[in-house]
């Protein structure tokens, strides 16, 4: 079988059709299957699925009685994945009608790299908000060019298309996980891979849904799963044990985006103390040995009475001073 399509299902009752349909219409003459996992859906999208299992026998379905998060449920689908290769497909979101039949040419014109990526467009439901233009040609990277394009694997897994015998034994989709887990599979397929194509063609269209996982997000919940992507990517590093050019450029994009929003949320809204230094510690852990007297240095209370530094220098001020010159000195 060429591909198996791994579409993870909660509460997405309005959405779904829209995205089997894009899956099931392709002009595609290989083979594929689609792997639905409804990870403990309230809503009738359990029903959607079995009407489109009556219509198309290659679509499978596994139930998760429980929400078992975004990773657990993706990561499911792969363990009962048959296909050569791997697609993940959110179910708000869908693809172009040619990408199948195009990704099986480039995988026989290739002689099967590991990692195809290709470009996506933000969508706002009928319209494009915005074409992602990441790749500008198609380019073929081996392993020891593949630093060129590590910033293709900081963010989502959905427009990478991924050999499945690289996919087996990951540290991702073991735990409950719904806030930048694609980061965690990303890095971790990236470091995997042995070859990879890049596509400037863009077939995936990413659904810009305000009531996403992501932008219902609590500070408190935003915390937690920041200290659980620290703890993986320290997982990861001491399985994988990647070189400092790699691990730096994943630090630099942590330190850039995540490392920020964590003290926008805690300077601003969060109340555990606990909370903070768990974080502060894992965030060491992953950024080297020698940051480890960060905390018995005392710049830990430092940075949680930064809080009257917020009023006296304002608060982007503030971010550059913990984050530049006591995390990253």
């Amino acid at each position: 079988m060429d591909f198996s399509v791994i579409v993870p299902v909660y509460n997405v009752q309005k959405y779904l059709s829209r995205c089997l349909d894009s899956i099931f219409n392709q002009d595609f003459e290989g083979s594929f299957e689609v792997i639905a996992v409804n990870d403990g859906s309230t809503d009738n999208s359990i029903e959607i699925l079995k009407e489109y299992k009556e219509k198309y026998p290659n679509l499978k379905i596994i139930e998760q009685t429980t929400n078992k998060s975004l990773a657990i449920a993706r990561a499911t689908g792969m363990e009962n994945a048959i296909g050569e290769y791997i697609l993940h497909i959110d179910s708000d979101d869908w693809i172009k009608p040619a990408m199948f039949s195009n990704l099986l040419k480039c995988v026989t014109e290739y002689n099967n790299p590991d990692v195809i990526v290709f470009d996506y467009e933000r969508h706002n439901g009928n319209n494009p908000i915005i074409n992602i233009k990441n790749i500008v040609v198609k380019e073929f990277y081996e392993n020891e060019n593949k630093i060129a394009v590590q910033r293709l694997f900081m963010g989502t897994c959905c427009t990478k298309m991924v050999k499945n015998t690289l996919l087996k034994d990951l540290v991702y989709g073991n735990d409950y996980m719904n806030t930048t887990e694609d980061l965690i599979y990303s890095f971790e397929v990236f470091l995997k891979a042995k070859s990879i194509l890049l596509l400037p063609e863009v077939y995936y269209c990413y659904f810009v849904n305000i009531k996403s996982l992501t932008s219902r997000i609590t500070p408190s919940k935003y915390i937690h799963s920041q200290i659980l992507v620290y703890k993986l990517l320290n997982i990861i590093k001491n399985k994988y044990k990647p070189s400092s050019d790699f691990l730096n450029k994943v630090i630099t994009y942590l330190d850039n985006s995540l490392v920020v929003e964590f003290f926008k949320n805690n300077l601003l809204y969060s109340k555990s103390d606990n909370l903070s230094h768990e974080f502060l510690e894992q965030y060491l852990n992953f950024n080297g040995e020698g940051k480890k007297d960060f905390i018995n240095r005392n710049y830990y209370n430092k940075i949680y009475s930064f809080k009257e530094m917020v009023y006296r220098f304002g608060f982007l001020a503030t971010l550059k001073i913990i984050i530049k010159m006591k995390i990253i000195n």
